[in-house]
């Protein structure tokens, strides 16, 4: 991965702040355009991976139904459970809305970037430093992109610097993240929308998702769950 000086100021600026405290959802953004915009990655994904510049072409575009649609749907289904994860935590879709510039590889990364969340749900993995970083290994196995390695190494870093009690925990998640993403099928063409209505479970013996161990308590919580009205 190669920066032009101003690009690599802006990333290592990202990034560090990344370590200090993952957190902070803008610098995690911010350090994906930064990666996207020093690998040129419209130009070089053919090159990095051609099967996934040629999913691109195909993805779907990521237009999640209404929240109040998907809370009436049964319980143990991908939606509700969507939105009863969106609503537990806190989360909105709009937190991770970002417009997609010009091209397949651009409105991909918006794609993704606005579905994460229900990735979350699909494999399992909860909203706490383990889950993510569990999730971003099964994006490296799926995607083989940089992003996600960047964001697993940050992830190590704050761990080991501080809270290192975690730190053997956090390796646990991200091996069974890149095992449960290698074992899985391919799901950057997912339609997740064609899914919603069908149980959760169903929706992981189709795609081949091993769904992540539960943890008993958060490890390393990273966002502040709404108190019960």
């Amino acid at each position: 991965m190669t920066f032009a000086p101003l690009i690599g100021i802006r990333a290592a600026h990202s990034f560090f702040a990344l370590v200090r405290d993952p957190r902070n959802l803008d610098d995690v953004l911010d350090l994906s355009d930064r990666i996207a915009e020093a690998e040129q990655i419209e130009d070089k994904l053919a090159e990095l991976n051609p099967a996934l510049a040629e999913a691109a072409k195909d993805a779907p575009e990521w237009a999640p139904r209404p929240p109040a649609e998907l809370r009436e749907l049964p319980d143990g289904t991908l939606g509700r459970e969507y939105a009863r994860f969106m609503d537990d935590h806190g989360l909105t879709p709009e937190a991770l809305d970002r417009a997609p510039g010009d091209g397949d590889i651009e409105r991909f990364r918006a794609n993704m970037r606005g579905s994460h969340d229900l990735w979350h749900v699909a494999t399992g993995w909860t909203p706490d430093l383990l889950g993510e970083l569990g999730l971003q290994a099964f994006y490296l196995a799926q995607l083989r992109v940089p992003f996600p390695a960047v964001i697993l190494a940050g992830g190590l870093l704050h761990t080991v610097w501080k809270r290192r009690e975690h730190f053997y925990e956090i390796v646990d998640a991200i091996a069974e993240g890149w095992r449960q993403g290698m074992e899985a099928e391919a799901l950057m063409t997912v339609d997740w929308n064609d899914w919603m209505e069908l149980p959760v479970e169903q929706v992981r013996e189709r795609l081949g998702i091993a769904a992540a161990r539960r943890r008993p308590a958060p490890v390393i919580p990273l966002i502040d769950v709404p108190s019960a009205a």
